[in-house]
């Protein structure tokens, strides 16, 4: 054995088959060591035929998958193997990519071992000649197999910006790929993942997706339950969000503790600007955590906030980056379909008194009786910044007046609602007579809506009629009236014309206040350009310098300065609507007149 090579080839076919007796009487290693380690012979041409070869299996405990971010940096052969499959994707823009997705997609499946969603792939090939921005995968299953290629797609920016996968049946692993995906490229704006098993870790998941997202805006997250940590979780995200405007969590089954975690967190977050709440499970105890949620820092209410440390919060935002603006406050809000009594009223709109940010606020089918309309109405009595008011579906008349006669004297003094709907709320011929009778004396309202209110007859839509005519800014009117009635019908027609002609006028003032503040901006343009016009203290004349520049190499940028034609108005079409019951059901379709622009 002296003679021979020990090589450690498995390739090579040896000479010497015979096993020593020492090698048999040892352990089953020694005698696998003594078959591989075998004298092979000097000559390189005996290969081993293809016959004689054996299958091998090699033991992996664990397998990764790497994925190659754009900015990472290659060695030189790295760059070589890889520069074939890279090429196609650089320097390309969205409309190259939505070309190329099917392509990509088609390989992303190939390379991981799964089959192509049909559905997917589809929604891929129809969009190959136009940019890919939104995707809809709503109410259909997002199996783990699909999960894969799918993220993969997500990793190149192809211009996607909205992403819609309600009830797609996406567990925490699931979201977490995707949010990884998502963050990398960051392009998405708005989020749906709504009616998904989530549970603690995906909703720990979403927050760091929220913090670190600089192009989330909005994020729906309805009917969805989070526990109490969650919450925590989601309500540390909201406080240092640079980006998120918008959150829904809609029939989330929130209690008053969950609302009292994340309440504090909404008014002072430094983005997030709307909220919907619709049908949760608010009870009597909410009262505090709902006036928190529309607090500006100038106000002051009596609670204690143990959740939360100001210094940590602070040092919490200059460490990642992100810091708190103090300044921040809802503008719209949406509490629909959750019991609000007049006890869990009283704190919410003595908040409202001096809240400088809200403007839209919906307390649709809230079970506000007349006393929890007098109070909203003392708050509108006081508040100016509120434009949109919503009661529909709350018995605010319950045999009681009291209610509307609040209103009717906040209407009065408010001048800054522009839109009062009071669909479905019970209303009668006396109440609405006492809303009419605000129309001449208020200036601010331009959209009413009494429909569905069937004990509304001839008196109350006549008062109407006639107030309206002294009304000036009033353009949308919707009440509901018999289909059989002609003189209701003739009324419907006065209405309307006094609305269309209210919309003629606003379109009008809007046409001369734009006229307005256009040859205000030219006045300015002018100024500046005749300052830069001035040298050695001496200004030379207008028309010398615009005669000067235009021949200089520069004459572009001088000239794009100059004030260009106003753009032509956009078409406003008037929307009145009075619905007429037909005979086999109370309520008919409405019927719309329009009055474009000029």
């Amino acid at each position: 054995m002296n003679d021979t090579k020990t090589n450690k080839g498995i390739l090579k076919k040896g000479l010497n088959t015979n096993i020593s007796t020492q090698a048999s009487s040892s352990s089953w290693l020694t005698r696998i060591q003594s078959k591989i380690f075998t004298a092979q012979p000097d000559d390189g041409n005996l290969q081993l035929q293809r016959r004689d070869l054996k299958r091998v299996t090699f033991s992996m405990g664990y397998l990764t998958t790497e994925h190659l971010h754009h900015n990472d940096i290659l060695d030189n052969e790295d760059k070589k193997r890889t520069e074939s499959c890279c090429s196609t994707f650089e320097s390309t823009d969205f409309a190259d990519y939505s070309f190329s997705l099917p392509h990509c997609y088609e390989k992303a499946c190939r390379l991981r071992e799964e089959k192509e969603w049909p559905l997917f792939m589809n929604m891929l090939q129809t969009h190959c000649s136009i940019p890919l921005t939104t995707i809809d995968l709503s109410n259909h299953s997002i199996g783990h197999s699909s999960l894969g290629p799918l993220a993969d797609i997500f990793l190149l920016d192809f211009g996607l910006r909205n992403l819609r996968l309600t009830n797609c049946g996406l567990d925490d692993e699931s979201v977490g790929m995707l949010l990884n995906s998502l963050l990398i490229v960051d392009s998405v704006v708005e989020l749906d993942l709504s009616h998904n098993p989530l549970k603690l870790k995906g909703f720990k998941l979403l927050s760091i997706y929220i913090v670190e997202s600089r192009s989330i805006n909005s994020l729906n997250v309805a009917g969805i339950s989070p526990d109490r940590r969650a919450t925590q979780y989601l309500a540390q995200a909201l406080l240092h969000t640079p980006s998120l405007q918008h959150l829904n969590m809609d029939q989330c089954t929130l209690k008053s503790t969950h609302l009292e975690t994340i309440a504090n967190s909404v008014c002072r977050s430094p983005s997030l600007t709307s909220i919907s709440l619709r049908y949760n499970r608010f009870s009597s105890g909410s009262p505090p955590s709902l006036a928190a949620l529309i607090l500006n820092d100038h106000q002051q209410v009596d609670m204690d906030w143990n959740y939360y440390n100001e210094t940590s919060i602070r040092k919490y935002g200059d460490f990642h980056g992100h810091p708190i603006d103090p300044s921040g406050g809802l503008q719209r809000l949406d509490l629909s379909g959750n019991s609000l009594q007049a006890s869990s009223l009283g704190s919410f709109c003595q908040a409202m008194y001096s809240n400088l940010t809200l403007k839209h606020l919906s307390l649709a089918n809230c079970h506000i009786c007349p006393k929890g309309c007098e109070i909203i109405a003392d708050a509108l009595y006081t508040n100016q910044h509120l434009t949109n008011l919503d009661l529909s579906g709350n018995p605010i008349i319950n045999d009681s007046d009291e209610g509307i006669h609040a209103l009717k004297t906040a209407l009065l003094r408010n001048g800054t609602l522009q839109e009062l709907i009071l669909k479905n709320t019970g209303l009668n011929t006396t109440a609405t007579i006492m809303l009419a009778e605000v129309l001449p004396m208020n200036s601010a309202l331009t959209r009413l809506d009494f429909s569905e209110n069937p004990s509304i007859t001839l008196a109350g839509i006549l008062a109407l009629s006639i107030s309206i005519k002294m009304n000036g800014t009033l353009t949308f009117l919707d009440i509901s009236i018999p289909s059989n009635d002609t003189e209701l019908s003739d009324l419907q027609n006065d209405i309307a014309a006094v609305c269309t002609t209210n919309m003629i006028q606003r379109i009008e003032r809007q046409r001369q206040e734009e006229k307005r503040k256009y040859q205000k901006r030219k006045q300015q343009q002018q100024q500046q350009e005749g300052t830069y016009g001035t040298l050695d203290g001496a200004a030379a004349p207008l028309s010398s310098i615009v005669l000067s520049t235009s021949l200089s190499p520069s004459s572009s940028s001088i000239t794009s300065m100059l004030p260009q034609t106003p753009t032509s108005e956009k078409s406003t079409e008037l929307d009145f609507k009075i619905t007429t019951p037909s005979t086999s059901s109370p309520l008919s379709s409405p019927v719309t007149s329009t009055c474009p622009s000029d």
